[in-house]
């Protein structure tokens, strides 16, 4: 099996998936289905929302930060998993 990874927040997710497509936000690469459905479907719902530029910088800027949380949030998993994989094995 091969992994590619999440074009925002680096998560690994099985090739044959294929991943979602990240635009409009990236126009290159592909994301995992959390940053799809949290990040890339925000920014398609702006225009028909209705916001102003002040309104829409603001929610750019969340989710950005969403985006930021989340990736920081997966990297403290992995870092949980190798730790508990590492008393594991030293049983």
């Amino acid at each position: 099996m091969k992994y590619e990874k999440c074009c925002f927040c680096d998560k690994p997710f099985v090739k044959p998936d294929f991943g979602c497509n990240p635009y409009p936000i990236m126009t290159k690469g592909r994301c995992c289905s959390w940053c799809d459905n949290v990040l890339v479907t925000m920014v398609r719902l702006l225009p028909k929302v209705g916001l102003n530029e002040a309104q829409s910088i603001t929610v750019r800027s969340f989710i950005r930060a969403m985006c930021i949380s989340h990736r920081e949030g997966e990297q403290m998993n992995q870092k949980w998993q190798k730790e508990m994989m590492r008393k594991a094995e030293s049983k």
